[in-house]
């Protein structure tokens, strides 16, 4: 299930789409009317079957009327059909976001008051953890800048590095407000709390006490989860673990929920 921010921003593109495809076919409609008023100044009355320009020179021998104000009204009625069928599909994923966030909201309110708490320490951990990273990433562009190694692309050759990725890759760390931090700590703790709290459900059954994790600070830097619980129908190790960093598979932490004999 997707955090309930990423949903949120979800819903406000598509009714920004649907007021943009609103506001052009409020402008298209105006130029639908001019255009068959134009029609029947000279004396045709404009249907919108697809033969108003046939009907038209036949009609009045008028290339003119056919090439001018009919097809203006042929481009504006479909503009208006096209927009009208993008503003139908919007709304039907409106109304699945709408049921994405709820039942998202539901998984929260079904979370234990007490891991919830759990996750306010959590999002503090993460929020120092990243804070820290950025203030490192910050510092190692200052140097490489002083050094002369920043845009020295025989320097990151030489490192077999390439020196685009690596500028990329820093800024993005170096760039980020705390704001932006502290949101991405607070949606990470819930995604990894809300996810212990099923994994964990289905090893040791119900439990209020989760003072036996742990939040430490990995070997990378990141702020990970180790520890014990006990529930009503068993004991399981919570453990964070490192994995991938090679090929396509980057570097990440994984929490693994083991089960206790």
């Amino acid at each position: 299930m997707r955090n309930i921010r990423t949903i949120d921003k979800d819903i406000e593109r598509a009714y920004a789409r649907i007021q943009k495809n609103r506001d052009a076919i409020a402008k298209a409609q105006v130029r639908f009317n001019n255009a068959v008023a134009k029609c029947a100044k000279k004396g045709f009355t404009y249907v919108g079957d697809g033969n108003d320009a046939q009907n038209a020179h036949k009609m009045f021998n008028d290339w003119e009327l056919a090439f001018g104000p009919i097809s203006t009204a042929d481009h504006a009625r479909e503009s208006i059909e096209y927009k009208t069928r993008e503003i139908t599909s919007d709304e039907m994923e409106l109304e699945r976001l709408r049921k994405e966030k709820a039942d998202a909201e539901a998984e929260i309110k079904a979370i234990p008051q007490a891991l919830q708490n759990y996750a306010v320490d959590l999002t503090k951990a993460f929020a120092y953890e990243y804070k820290t990273r950025r203030d490192i990433a910050a510092m190692r562009i200052k140097t490489l800048k002083e050094e002369g190694k920043w845009n020295n692309y025989d320097y990151w050759k030489s490192q077999g590095k390439c020196m685009w990725n690596v500028q990329d890759s820093l800024k993005r760390v170096a760039e980020a407000t705390d704001e932006q931090l502290d949101i991405r700590a607070k949606e990470d703790a819930q995604a990894l709390v809300k996810d212990l709290h099923f994994r964990i459900r289905s090893y040791i059954g119900a439990t209020e006490d989760y003072s036996g994790l742990e939040v430490t600070t990995g070997t990378q830097g990141y702020a990970v989860i180790n520890g014990f619980l006990t529930g009503t129908a068993g004991k399981c190790e919570v453990r964070s673990i490192e994995c991938g960093g090679y090929n396509i598979v980057c570097w990440h932490i994984r929490v693994i929920v083991v089960r206790c004999k």
